[in-house]
């Protein structure tokens, strides 16, 4: 036994490691999404993950090679159909021989292949969105996003969400973090200088960024510019660094420019790799994005001009609007030449009494916000919550029960569900099949769909990876072999379907038709997991023969529920139009085949005599709409004592807040009994159902009455004996402890839904 134990942990050790992982992108010349990849790739490396790298190389293969990432070639920048095919085989065979856990890519090309690579292989896969794509000519329906995508500022979330169908909840805004201690203020190294070419003791204008068609237009603009600047600093230099297709063009322009000025003034650096050493040289850098920030880092007065927009020189002031569009000017209009060619000048004279504490708060800012573990935080916890979902599943969990019933029992059931689930995971996706009136129900990051509709069923069990049963007693021909059948045939198809299924906090049974007995031990011996509320339900499933799931008893998961804050209880009572100072019981009844005909009359005569003998009222809760409210009118109807009926409709927290201030719960319906455990109050059960004995066994509670047995005498007896009862550390105890076997359920179900297919 401990072997088997020893093994099942490690098994589970093992497959919920994501250890290897490969990080993917067009190429690694310079660029801000570039850094970001390589930062991200040291950094997950320095926590121990196995990192593969896969790009069509450039400049900083060497950084990875230093960190002892292995990179592999891939033909990632071509849309043509022969580059694509081989760009698909070569990254196939990586992800086989690296056996790759998880797949993140970081461009449009390399996520349109890896979206079917992770596809055909079942391989998590993670995209991150690094800029606004063009949309336009059909290349909307053709780019890929993964499971989850990191979007590295609020509007390109934004982008995301308007332009694709993607669901907010698998977007997570991340930032582009800054090694803060590589790019640190300090002196320029004199070396660059001299291997630039650049004079000494100038004031230095530095471009960084690329120079492309798209990209690159203020490179340009500074070169043209470059006499008039001179003209006011006559000892100003315009450092160019980044590589693009346009490089030569500009380059060709600066030797003109150089050629007509008194001196050379125009330095073009092409692509380089220790970007800390050059910003350090500067007094004024003109870049966005990443390279902003790493200019910040520096401590270094930043101008913000980009072809996409502009903003003209960092403050405070602009703070939120740059966090928003991550530094990119993004909605900004571009100014004229004239004000571009202001702002340069007012930097380079600016007094360092007015720059000092502008760029010491620029610093400090991207230490705080934009740090390469927070970055790799972000990267991780998508990878946590993403991990063990198969690709192209939506949902984590699917959950159904007897949701949407107006059963306040049945509902309480989902609330905890959803509330344990989140507890542990709070990024999980989840998706309800409930009766249609609870659609009105509005949960972020939570559907509901109608149980009843087979095509939403099977639509959602498609898209789920874990079938859950929430709770309940669902398994079971009392109610009838239609339930039984509804129930069974939706873990039919999950299973056909390849869905993992679960039965959580379930009590089974009884199932009494040999057919339905025989259907039952078909389906539900594969079941992945089931975990029940009490042991009458272990026996049920021993008897029938249900031997293979892996079973464990746990409690009923609305155990879990706490109490609402006190100003809230008061809030409740008030509305009920009960008085502060009011002592009352609560009163669970319902109708039941078996209720002896003059039920009723005789509990009517019982809670008069408890209220004569103690001078407690009753406050009937009605459990399930409208059944039990018309029951609960006729008992208070036969009483000579006024009554209250709870008139409001409450979630379970409410209903357990109102329990707490009672004497006594005198429970019909399971969860009355088991609201009143958690409200910490004495119990009295009318016994209907095992489901209600096996509770009060499990609470160690002896106050009840067999509804076969129900009389005036029987009832009143045993509401005395409950009441004359002294609370004891007893039934807090076994409170606490079913709290806690309760709290499993939602760990099982974690496992479940990490443990792979095989």
């Amino acid at each position: 036994m401990i072997y088997t134990f020893i093994n099942k942990r490690l098994y589970l050790i093992e497959v919920l490691s994501l250890n290897n992982i490969l990080l993917v992108t067009m190429s690694l010349d310079i660029g801000g999404a570039e850094t970001h990849f390589i930062e991200l790739a040291c950094a997950l490396k320095r926590r121990g993950y196995n990192v593969v790298c896969a790009s069509r190389g450039g400049s900083y293969v060497s950084v990875l090679e230093a960190a002892d990432i292995k990179h592999y070639r891939v033909p990632l920048t071509s849309k043509h159909p022969s580059s694509l095919l081989e760009a698909y085989r070569t990254l196939e065979k990586i992800a086989a021989d690296e056996k790759i856990d998880i797949v993140h890519a970081h461009a449009r090309i390399p996520a349109f292949i890896c979206h079917f690579l992770c596809k055909k292989k079942n391989i998590v896969f993670v995209t991150t969105a690094h800029g606004a794509y063009f949309t336009g000519t059909g290349l909307k329906y053709v780019t890929r996003w993964g499971q989850k995508t990191l979007a590295v500022s609020e509007d390109i979330k934004k982008y995301l969400l308007d332009n694709y169908k993607l669901s907010e909840n698998d977007i997570t805004v991340t930032i582009n973090g800054i090694n803060s201690e590589r790019f640190a203020p300090g002196d320029a190294d004199e070396s660059v200088y001299e291997e630039l070419g650049v004079p000494r003791g100038g004031k230095n204008i530095v471009y960084l960024g690329r120079i492309n068609f798209d990209s690159g237009e203020y490179a340009f603009k500074l070169a043209r510019l470059a006499p008039k600047i001179l003209e006011r600093e006559p000892d100003a230099n315009i450092v160019i660094i980044g590589a693009g297709d346009r490089l030569d063009e500009l380059s060709g322009e600066a030797e003109a420019i150089n050629a007509a000025l008194p001196r050379k003034a125009v330095f073009l650096t092409g692509a380089r790799t220790d970007i800390d050493r050059l910003l350090r040289m500067a007094s004024l850098v003109v870049a966005v994005s990443r390279a902003a920030l790493e200019a910040m880092s520096c401590e270094k007065r930043v101008l913000l001009a980009s072809d996409f927009g502009y903003m003209g020189l960092y403050d405070d002031t602009i703070k939120e609007a740059c966090i928003n569009n991550n530094f990119t000017c993004r909605g900004f209009e571009k100014p004229s030449d004239d004000v571009f060619l202001r702002d340069v000048l007012t930097a380079l004279s600016e007094d360092a009494a007015v720059s000092a504490p502008i760029l010491s708060a620029g610093r400090a800012f991207v230490k705080e916000r934009y740090s390469i573990e927070r970055m790799t935080d972000d990267a991780v916890n998508v990878y946590e919550k993403v991990k063990g979902r198969s690709y192209g599943k939506k949902y984590d969990f699917l959950i159904l029960g007897y949701y949407g019933f107006n059963n306040s029992g049945d509902d309480a059931l989902l609330d905890a569900v959803i509330q344990n689930l989140l507890s542990i995971q709070p990024g999980l996706s989840l998706c309800v099949l409930s009766n249609m009136s609870m659609k009105l129900r509005k949960e972020e990051n939570i559907d509901f769909f109608d149980r009843f509709n087979i095509i939403s069923v099977i639509r959602t069990l498609r898209r789920s990876e874990t079938l859950i049963y929430g709770g309940g007693n669902l398994i079971q021909d009392v109610t009838s072999t239609k339930s039984l059948i509804y129930y069974v045939s939706v873990l039919f198809c999950a299973q056909m379907i390849g869905a993992k299924t679960m039965l959580y906090s379930n009590g089974v049974g009884p199932v009494n038709k040999s057919f339905n007995r025989y259907i039952v031990k078909k389906i539900v011996n594969n079941v992945d997991v089931i975990t029940l509320r009490e042991s009458i339900s272990h026996r049920f499933l021993n008897e029938i023969g249900v031997t293979k799931p892996d079973i464990y008893e746990t409690a009923d998961i609305t155990l879990t529920i706490d109490l609402p804050a006190p100003e809230r209880i008061d809030a409740i009572l008030s509305r009920e139009n009960i008085p502060a100072n009011e002592r009352f019981i609560c009163v669970s009844v319902r109708g039941w085949k078996n209720n002896p005909p003059a039920f009723e009359a005789d509990l009517a005569r019982a809670l008069d005599t408890i209220y004569a003998a103690r001078g407690l009222r009753t406050l009937f809760i009605p459990f399930h709409e409208p059944y039990d409210r018309e029951i609960s009118k006729r008992v208070a109807s036969l009483m000579k004592t006024d009554a209250f009926i709870v008139s409001g409709r409450y979630n379970a927290q409410d209903i357990i807040g109102v329990i707490s201030r009672s004497e006594l719960v005198l429970g019909m319906r399971l969860h009355s009994l088991i609201f009143g455990t958690a409200a910490g109050v004495r119990l009295c059960g009318i016994v209907y159902d095992e489901k209600v004995r096996g509770f009060l066994d499990s609470v160690h509670v002896s106050d009840f009455v067999n509804i076969e047995d129900a009389t005036f005498v029987s009832l009143s007896d045993a509401l005395s004996v409950a009441l004359d009862r002294p609370m004891t550390a007893a039934l807090k105890e076994s409170y606490a402890h079913l709290k806690e076997k309760a709290l499993l359920n939602s760990r099982y179900a974690i496992e479940l839904l990490e443990r792979k297919n095989y």
